[in-house]
C-alpha cells in the first residue's frame, strides 16, 4: 500500500511540475511580439549561432518581457537592404541607421511611424531620458514631429575616424610625421619606392583607402554637409570650390599607385584591410579602436601603428571626420502592430538590458576593479560577448577615456593597442572639427534631391578619381554642380537657408 501510494505522490509531482512548465511556457508564447533589425557584421561564431538566435538573443527574449524577432541588415549594404524591406512590405517594427539624411528621406516617403505619442504614453526611462536631453531633439524631430530615437554619442564614437601610419616604417626610411597634404604625398611616395617592408619587391601599396569618402573631403573642410560662407551663404560641402581639391588629391594617390587600384570596388574593404594586417601598406584610413592593429602586430611584432594627427591643407585643420552628437536613430515602421510593446522593449534595453549586452557576466565576462567592468578574457568576449553590442541600442554607458589605457590582457601586444586608443581619443579630442549646422536641414527636397544626386556624385567621383586626364577635378565640380542644378538645386539651396534662418541662425 504504502509502494502504491508513494507512486500516486510521484505521478502528482511530475504531473504538477509539467503543468507549472506548461504554465511557464504559455506565459512566454503569450509575450507580445516585436520585428527588430540588428546590423549583421559577421561578428556571431557558428558556435554561438546565429544573428537571430544565440544566448544574448535568448537572455532578451527571458528578460525584457517582449519576444523579438531579429532581422539580421548587412552592415555594409544596410541603405540598399532597408529600402528592399520596405519596397516588399517585410520591414521589421523597428528600424535604424546611422544617417540621419537617410531618415529623413524615410520620413518625407511616409513609410515611418511617428514615435512621439507612443512616447508620451507608454515611455518611462526613454521619456525621462530624452527630457533631459532637449539638444538631442534636433536629431529627433523632422517638421515639428517626432520620428526618431536615440541618445547622446559619446566621444569615442564621435571621434572615431583617423588615418594610422606605420612609425617603424617612417624611422627605416628616416621619414618626419607628415604634417601637411603635400607632406603627407611625399611619405606616400617614399613607401612606394624604397621598400619599407624589405622584402626586395616592388609591391608595398602606400595607403590602404578604407574610410576615404569620409576623411579625405573633411580634410579639405568638404564633406557630407552644409557650410556657413563668411557673408552668411550655406554652400553644400561637395559642391565647393574646396571640393575640387578633394577631387585632386585622391586623383594623385590614384594616378601615382599611392593607392590600390581596385579601391572603388572593394565594397566591404576586405582588400584594404588585408593590405594593411598582411604589412603592405603603410597608412590605413579606418575607425578606431582599430582590431585590424591587433592582427597586424600579431602578423608583424616590429610593426609600430600610431595615429597620423590631422595635415594642414590651405584650409587649415580640418581633422578626420567627426560622427554626430546622437548615436543611431531608431524608427518605427508606419505598419507596426504593437507600439507599446516596441516601446517598453525599448525601455527595458536602457534601463537593463544595455550593461549586460555590453559587458556581459560578472565573473564569466567581466569582473568589477573600482566600480569599473574589467574585462577577464578578451578572447573568450570574443567569441561570447563582443557581438551582443549590436542589440543595445539606446545605450547611456558614461564613456571614461582613462579605461582606454587598460589593456584586454597583461600581454605587449595589448598594452600597445590600450595607448593606441588612448592617444588617438587625446588627438582627435583636440581637434576644432567644422560644424556650422548642428544638424542636416529638415527640408524634403534636400532629402530628396540627395537620393538621386547621391548616386551621380559617386560615378562622378569616381569617373575623376580613375578617368585619366581627361577627367579632370574643375570638369568634376563642374558636373556636380550641374547635375544638382538639373534635380531642382537652386530651390533647394533657397529652401536649405530658410529653414537656417529659421531655425539655427
Amino acid at each position: 500500500m504504502k509502494k502504491v501510494l508513494h507512486l500516486l505522490i510521484v505521478a502528482a509531482l511530475i504531473a504538477s511540475a509539467g503543468t507549472g512548465c506548461g504554465t511557464k511556457k504559455q506565459a512566454k508564447s503569450d509575450a507580445p511580439e516585436v520585428s527588430v533589425m540588428v546590423f549583421d557584421t559577421g561578428s556571431v561564431n557558428a558556435s554561438e549561432g546565429t544573428y537571430e538566435d544565440n544566448r544574448w538573443t535568448k537572455w532578451i527574449n527571458e528578460n525584457s518581457g517582449v519576444k523579438v524577432k531579429w532581422v539580421p541588415v548587412n552592415r555594409n549594404q544596410e541603405t540598399d537592404k532597408i529600402n528592399a524591406l520596405i519596397a516588399s512590405g517585410s520591414a521589421p517594427d523597428i528600424l535604424y541607421h546611422f544617417n540621419i539624411n537617410y531618415i529623413g528621406s524615410l520620413v518625407n516617403q511616409g513609410v515611418l511611424a511617428p514615435v512621439g505619442e507612443y512616447v508620451d504614453k507608454y515611455s518611462t526611462t526613454y521619456k525621462s531620458y530624452i527630457s533631459q536631453h532637449p539638444e538631442l531633439k534636433k536629431f529627433t524631430d523632422f517638421g515639428g514631429v517626432t520620428y526618431s530615437m536615440t541618445t547622446a554619442a559619446t566621444d569615442m564614437v564621435k571621434l572615431n575616424h583617423s588615418i594610422w601610419i606605420r612609425q617603424d616604417w617612417l624611422d627605416k626610411l628616416g621619414l618626419e610625421m607628415p604634417k601637411t597634404d603635400g607632406e603627407l604625398l611625399a611619405v606616400a611616395r617614399a613607401f612606394r619606392d624604397k621598400d619599407p617592408d624589405g622584402n626586395g619587391v616592388n609591391d608595398t601599396v602606400p595607403i590602404a583607402a578604407k574610410e576615404w569618402y569620409d576623411i579625405i573631403p573633411d580634410m579639405y573642410n568638404a564633406g557630407h554637409r552644409w557650410y556657413v560662407n563668411e557673408d552668411g551663404s550655406l554652400e553644400f560641402g561637395f559642391l565647393s570650390d574646396r571640393f575640387k581639391d578633394v577631387l585632386s588629391f585622391f586623383k594623385t594617390l590614384y594616378d601615382e599607385r599611392l593607392i590600390s587600384p581596385e579601391f572603388a570596388i572593394d565594397k566591404d574593404f576586405s582588400m584594404q584591410k588585408g593590405y594593411w594586417v598582411t604589412g603592405k601598406t603603410g597608412m590605413l584610413m579606418n575607425q578606431w579602436p582599430s582590431a585590424t592593429n591587433e592582427e597586424l602586430m600579431k602578423n608583424d611584432p616590429s610593426a609600430k601603428p600610431v595615429i597620423l594627427p590631422p595635415v594642414t591643407t590651405k584650409y587649415g585643420v580640418g581633422g578626420y571626420y567627426k560622427e554626430p552628437d546622437a548615436s543611431q536613430f531608431i524608427v518605427f515602421n508606419k505598419d507596426i502592430k504593437n507600439p507599446e510593446a516596441a516601446i517598453r522593449f525599448l525601455d527595458w534595453l536602457m534601463d537593463k538590458g544595455d550593461f549586460k549586452l555590453t559587458n556581459g557576466d560578472e565573473g564569466v565576462h567581466y569582473k568589477m576593479v573600482n566600480n569599473v567592468p574589467k574585462v577577464i578574457d578578451a578572447e573568450k568576449n570574443k567569441t561570447e560577448l563582443n557581438y551582443a553590442g549590436a542589440y543595445a541600442y539606446l545605450s547611456t554607458i558614461p564613456f571614461n577615456p582613462d579605461k582606454l589605457l587598460e589593456p584586454n590582457k597583461d600581454d605587449e601586444v595589448s598594452r600597445a593597442l590600450a595607448r593606441q586608443n588612448y592617444d588617438s581619443y587625446q588627438i582627435n579630442s583636440k581637434i576644432n572639427f567644422r560644424n556650422d549646422l548642428p544638424r542636416s536641414p529638415d527640408v524634403e527636397q534636400f532629402t530628396n534631391l540627395m537620393t538621386e544626386w547621391g548616386i551621380k556624385r559617386d560615378d562622378i567621383r569616381i569617373n575623376v578619381i580613375t578617368g585619366g586626364e581627361e577627367y579632370t577635378p574643375e570638369w568634376g565640380l563642374a558636373q556636380l554642380r550641374a547635375e544638382w542644378d538639373k534635380l531642382g538645386g537652386q530651390n533647394v539651396n533657397k529652401l536649405v537657408k530658410e529653414w537656417y534662418d529659421a531655425n539655427v541662425k
